[in-house]
């Protein structure tokens, strides 16, 4: 089930991004969620060093919220595929946002660059459960039990819009039951220790009384790969792995019925990983183009970028060579014309609804290969 086309064009376009932001409002704080690839950190004689600059400006371009904060760590202490994270307290009061991120490389002459939009909606109760572990200085995000079990500093954190009571860490297996009780707080934030887990746990979850409820956030890493999957159910993403196969390869990733949406995504990937590779570098840049087209392409309040026209394009094909743009076109549509050289492709797209929701005009060059 290998796919030839998805290779070529993946490794011929690749626009690397080097982090994703998310935001909660709780009570009357918003908490930003900042995650920062380290795969894309440069290092200079086993060292990292960085300016981390996050700017958010609200809808008249005022700046709301700033952070600078510095990155300094012996290259060889970070592993592949990790996230650094940032979570972030603000006054941010819900409406729609720009935050601009700036890396710079204080070692040699590098500098990345990031552009969200992003909404702060209503409030809710509590934040989602972060599992931290720290590295000397920095945060990285826990992406699997065997984080938990190999390191000395592995944080929780959960902020909610009051004090809690009754909160405490549960863990349990087949016949016996762990509580580990914790001090009531608004804001979780609890050193996790090995004995706090039992072995052969089936389920470990945090457990708080907020007005009068009894609430339960289950701990369960294994669901997730990355931050990616935070952000995509499992349906969304074998929707998204359709784009970059063909016919023949979509009906043999849904033929075995037993198999649950979640086994045929990391069943793909993980045939469609290059084996002399520790990280998944196909899957890594395929995931960089649907959060690129989510950040570029979405239609406000209507349809996610990966959705579009335009978003589907660039997860197939990557960054066009050159894009030719009339907005304002007297007594016709806004059009976007696409052009790839190498591969001898030219893609034209109608804005026929004013939305920047564009259609692509010629869709047969899509699958003419």
């Amino acid at each position: 089930m290998k796919v030839t086309f998805f290779l070529i064009f993946l490794l011929s376009f690749s626009c690397i991004y080097s982090a994703d932001l998310s935001s909660e409002r709780v009570g009357q704080e918003t908490l930003i969620t900042l995650r920062i690839d380290t795969n894309e950190l440069f290092s200079k004689k086993d060292k990292i060093s960085y300016r981390v600059i996050f700017e958010v400006l609200d809808d008249k371009g005022i700046t709301a919220y700033l952070m600078k904060k510095d990155i300094e760590i012996a290259a060889n202490l970070l592993e592949d595929n990790q996230r650094l994270i940032y979570s972030l307290k603000t006054d941010l009061v819900s409406g729609e946002y720009k935050a601009y991120l700036k890396l710079n490389n204080k070692l040699r002459k590098d500098k990345k660059e990031e552009k969200f939009e992003f909404t702060v909606d209503e409030n809710q109760h509590f934040s989602n459960l972060y599992l931290l572990k720290k590295v000397e200085d920095i945060f990285l995000e826990v992406l699997a039990w065997d984080d938990v079990n190999e390191s000395q500093s592995v944080f929780l954190y959960q902020l909610y819009e009051e004090k809690v009571a009754g909160l405490k860490l549960v863990s349990e297996n087949s016949s016996k039951r762990k509580v580990t009780e914790l001090s009531a707080s608004k804001e979780l934030n609890y050193k996790l220790e090995k004995t706090d887990l039992l072995e052969g746990f089936t389920n470990n979850y945090i457990e708080f009384t907020l007005q009068n409820r009894i609430y339960q956030k289950d701990l369960k890493l294994e669901q997730y790969l990355n931050s990616f999957q935070r952000k995509y159910s499992w349906e969304d993403q074998l929707n998204q792995i359709k784009y970059i196969v063909n016919d023949k390869t979509w009906k043999e990733i849904n033929s075995n019925k037993k198999l649950t949406t979640s086994e045929r995504v990391l069943g793909f990937w993980d045939l469609n990983n290059p084996k002399e590779s520790n990280s998944n570098t196909l899957q890594d840049v395929f995931y960089n183009r649907v959060l690129y087209a989510d950040r570029k392409f979405s239609v406000h309040r209507y349809k996610q970028g990966w959705e579009t026209d335009r978003g589907r394009i660039y997860i197939k094909f990557g960054e066009p060579d050159e894009i030719n743009a009339d907005n304002n076109p007297i007594g016709k549509y806004p059009t976007q014309t696409w052009y790839y050289y190498r591969l001898n492709k030219t893609f034209i797209f109608y804005d026929r609804s004013r939305i920047e929701d564009y259609k692509l005009y010629n869709k047969e060059e899509e699958y003419d290969f």
